[in-house]
């Protein structure tokens, strides 16, 4: 099986043995697929039936302890909520920790810089760079 590249650049930077390696993870991937798909269901499956679980949580209970499910085989605990912490005051922040520090810290998320900056006023000041997961897929030989 062959590997295809984008550029001829970059097929001249892989090694027969990287070659090999590609090669055999990408028949392995095929050769499994079905397993792999029936893996998915059961790992959907166990969280339908861990969420259908965590609906048998009493309303009110104390969200700063765990609630334990007793079974007969084993015992199913859901663990303490965490605590979620929000800044009240982002001007008292400010004026305790200063400018520098405040903008060395501070982010402002992107989506709110799209309503009130267009595309053009960005430009210069907001940085774009490829990032994230790229989608994968496989393509059966004929």
């Amino acid at each position: 099986m062959a590997v295809k590249f984008i550029s001829k650049e970059d097929a001249k930077k892989i090694s027969q043995k990287q070659h090999d390696a590609v090669t055999t993870l990408v028949d392995e991937l095929h050769t499994n697929a079905s397993d792999y798909a029936k893996a998915k269901k059961f790992v959907a499956q166990y969280d339908k039936v861990k969420a259908a679980l965590k609906g048998h949580i009493p309303e009110g209970a104390n969200a700063l302890e765990p609630v334990v499910f007793l079974g007969t085989e084993a015992d199913a605990e859901f663990s303490a909520q965490p605590n979620q912490r929000t800044i009240a005051d982002l001007k008292a922040i400010h004026e305790l920790v200063g400018d520098d520090v405040f903008y060395a810290i501070a982010t402002i998320p992107l989506k709110e810089v799209d309503r009130y900056v267009t595309e053009p006023e960005q430009e210069g000041v907001v940085e774009k760079a490829p990032t994230g997961a790229r989608k994968f897929k496989l393509i059966p030989k004929e």
